[in-house]
């Protein structure tokens, strides 16, 4: 998403940098534990998937107890390098009906599990909300990004970040 992260709402994120997580505007900024984070305190943490599963039923029982649903439309922003586990995270997570994974694009042929793959040529021609280059291979996401979030449907999304 890179420097358009304020056209999105972001409901839930999880990061493992807890500067992301404390300058973060969602309504649920929570850190991802790691070695290199075990001393930060103060804000919403879990240890593993099935913590991060279980926190988030509980964001939404509480909401519905309340009568203020998540944002619409929502997004879960999962933010982490490479091989972190965000697309298992992302898998699980998918389960729920209200949730739907926009399509991801590579120009990388042996990375079309999650991804559709597409040429060098059709990558550079494709206006995308967002995009990258990683190892020689462009990855992005389509405008049609938006077409679902005005169409209020709740976002899942692996993110990488890019330095």
């Amino acid at each position: 998403m890179g420097k358009q992260k304020h056209l999105i709402k972001f409901d839930i994120i999880l990061d493992d940098c807890p500067d992301n997580v404390f300058r973060s505007t969602s309504s649920f900024p929570v850190l991802m534990r790691k070695p290199w984070n075990t001393d930060v305190t103060g804000l919403l943490s879990v240890n593993n998937l099935e913590d991060f599963l279980q926190l988030i039923h509980q964001i939404r029982s509480t909401i519905i107890r309340i009568s203020q649903p998540l944002h619409k439309p929502s997004v879960i922003a999962l933010v982490g390098p490479s091989g972190s586990g965000k697309t298992e995270w992302m898998n699980a997570l998918i389960k729920e009906a209200s949730f739907v994974r926009p399509t991801s694009y590579t120009t990388n042929p042996n990375n079309s599990i999650n991804h559709q793959y597409i040429s060098h040529e059709e990558f550079d021609k494709i206006n995308f909300f967002g995009r990258t280059m990683y190892g020689g291979y462009g990855y992005g996401t389509k405008e049609d990004i938006k077409e679902l979030i005005n169409c209020g449907y709740c976002q899942r999304k692996p993110l990488q970040p890019c330095l």
